[in-house]
């Protein structure tokens, strides 16, 4: 798949340059959100078919134009396992977009039949392509990405759209639209208890 990039360092130089429906994801130290900053955001606008990829190296994470972006209410914010980087995002930039569309939690309701929903895994089953996840674990706080790092964030992001209209078809064929709706709805309240301290505690489980 062809497409551009651009690396920018905290922030991206216009908001207003983007389309309504935008792919995004990010990088981290690691899973521990208390512990673990926020390195990298990459985000896939797929009219202009380019990945900005954001360095987040200043800690106070100022980013006026990126915050504007994210506050946009008309824009529908693509990713896979949503829930962790809008947790992030409202952690470091305090801001939470509420349009949002998880590929993971799609799978989930639209693949119940055993298939895995890992985003390596659905790439290869549901669009064919194949990619590698091996930086993974790469150092994402380092003053300059390598060429393997830029290539995975790009990967992470630029299939997303078509992830999302494969998987739509799923579950509109399930007749679980509905469904699926209503759970895109609840990531970013969810998100939020995460990132207030509630993420391995789920306060609606069973028994009461």
């Amino acid at each position: 798949m062809n497409y551009t990039y651009k690396i920018h360092q905290n922030d991206i130089p216009d908001a207003g340059a983007y389309s309504h429906s935008l792919a995004i994801d990010c990088e981290m130290m690691g899973l521990n959100i208390n512990r673990d900053r926020l390195c990298v955001i990459q985000i896939y606008d797929p009219v202009r078919n380019q990945v900005d990829i954001v360095q987040c190296k200043d800690p106070a994470y100022a980013a006026p134009n990126l915050k504007t972006l994210l506050n946009r209410p008309n824009t529908v914010f693509l990713g896979h396992m949503i829930r962790l980087d809008l947790a992030y995002l409202y952690k470091y930039l305090g801001v939470m977009p509420q349009n949002v569309y998880c590929t993971r939690t799609a799978s989930r309701i639209g693949q119940t039949y055993g298939a895995s929903h890992n985003y390596l895994d659905l790439i290869s089953n549901i669009l064919g392509k194949k990619i590698d996840k091996s930086e993974t674990s790469s150092y994402w706080g380092a003053e300059e990405l390598t060429d393997k790092q830029i290539k995975y964030v790009c990967q992470d992001v630029i299939f997303l759209h078509a992830l999302k209209e494969k998987l739509d078809t799923i579950i509109s064929h399930e007749n679980r639209q509905d469904l699926a709706d209503k759970a895109m709805k609840m990531i970013p309240d969810r998100a939020y208890f995460d990132a207030t301290g509630w993420w391995n505690e789920d306060i609606l489980s069973y028994p009461f």
